[in-house]
């Protein structure tokens, strides 16, 4: 029995083999003989037959392509070599202070960057990269010496001397650009020597391993001795109609909570019509010792004729499993959230573009409902908050007027 069955599907794989071989040779109008136990040979494919094969070879090529995705391999490609990059930069870091721990590593409350400018202070990039606090700057090295590893690179390390992992160029990124994605390497230091590396991830693989890194770094893979040193803010601009929409935490995106409205991009601004909540799906790091300002720019177009208009801008807080909502009272609700920016707030339609700010910081047994305007009296979250979320609410509840809403950003004080 198991000869015959393996008999027969030999036969049957046989004879697929030789008429898909058929098919290309008549393809390419070439006759061979038909592949029959009579031994007789066959013609060349009718019109109709062609156009079927022509047909299927299209959809099958076109699903190749919709499931390699060449866009996104070649994505990930870059972001591999710069994971590999930023492992060789950390560990000559690491060596060189195991060797000498007086070796300089760098100014505290400086980005030091792998983009080469005339300007030590970055000033021919500096419209192009994201806003640092007040008291940081960025350091930029010479085209001429942004590679050497005697400290005049843009690592401001000497690595010569190292015996236990020296580098003899320095990385960069292969973009290397500040623009679009910020894409090149940083690196940061503090008071104590310790030191944060990063780089920004393209690739849809490489952004979602990024939030596994212990960093607070949306789409950035951080390596180092201390992940929280860079001070970037979190910016969600919605340049070009930029609004990436996914499912669930943790895909990189906004996720629709709440609301019968509608969203669509107007330039560069999101417009709202109805009454929508959206949580942006990603978890932030939350640091009770830092303060975080958030703020957000929200403009009401049109009166609702029937429902409130009430904006709400600031953020959900996440528990430490990073998917159960902690609301201010300690309960798992989506609800009763941290509006430290804007809270139940409106607007007059047509006063043009009005930029709400929060601040945040610590825990308590309970957390503020907010507005929290001044630095000097911020929010707080709850006790069980280990990760935080942005979130909006517009034409809050059930209004049928229609709002923009420009940014939202979080900067780590």
């Amino acid at each position: 029995m198991r000869k015959l069955i393996l008999s027969i599907l030999t036969d049957h794989i046989l004879s697929a083999s030789k008429t898909f071989y058929g098919i290309i040779a008549r393809i390419l109008n070439i006759g061979i003989p038909r592949f029959s136990r009579d031994g007789k040979g066959i013609r060349s494919f009718t019109l109709v037959e062609l156009l079927i094969v022509i047909a299927i070879l299209a959809v099958l090529a076109a699903a190749v392509v919709v499931v390699i995705n060449p866009g996104e391999m070649l994505s990930q490609s870059k972001d591999a070599e710069r994971v590999v990059d930023l492992k060789n930069i950390s560990k000559a870091i690491t060596s060189v202070q195991a060797e000498n721990p007086s070796a300089a590593m760098g100014s505290a409350n400086t980005v030091y960057i792998s983009i080469p400018d005339t300007s030590s202070t970055c000033a021919t990039n500096i419209a192009n990269l994201p806003s640092l606090p007040t008291g940081w700057a960025y350091h930029c090295s010479t085209t001429t010496d942004y590679r050497k590893v005697d400290g005049t690179g843009w690592l401001p390390i000497d690595f010569r001397n190292s015996a236990g992992g020296g580098l003899a160029t320095l990385p960069i990124d292969p973009v290397n650009i500040p623009t679009p994605g910020r894409q090149y390497y940083a690196y940061a230091t503090n008071v104590d020597k310790q030191f944060e590396i990063g780089a920004a991830m393209e690739s849809q693989k490489y952004i979602l391993n990024a939030q596994k890194d212990g960093g607070d770094q949306l789409a950035r893979v951080e390596m180092g001795s201390f992940l929280t040193i860079f001070p970037w803010v979190q910016a969600f601009t919605f340049d070009n109609g930029y609004f990436p929409i996914t499912g669930a935490n943790p895909q990189f995106g906004w996720k629709k909570i709440s609301g019968s409205g509608t969203i669509a991009a107007i330039g560069d601004l999101m417009r709202a019509t109805g009454y929508v909540r959206y949580d942006w799906q990603q978890n932030i790091a939350f640091d009770p010792l830092a303060t975080y300002k958030v703020s957000c720019g929200v403009n009401q177009i049109t009166e609702p004729t029937t429902g409130g208009k009430s904006i709400y801008c600031g953020f959900v807080g996440i528990a430490a499993n990073g998917t159960t909502f902690v609301s201010r009272s300690g309960s798992t609700s989506s609800t009763s959230q941290y509006f430290h920016a804007a809270n139940a707030t409106s607007q007059v339609a047509g006063g043009g573009l009005v930029d709400y700010t929060g601040y945040t910081k610590g825990k308590g047994s309970t957390g503020t409902a907010g507005p929290c305007p001044l630095i000097t009296s911020p929010c707080i979250v709850h006790n069980n908050v280990s990760f935080v979320r942005p979130t909006f609410w517009l034409n809050y509840s059930s209004g049928n007027g229609i709002a923009d809403i420009d940014y939202i950003t979080i900067v780590k004080e």
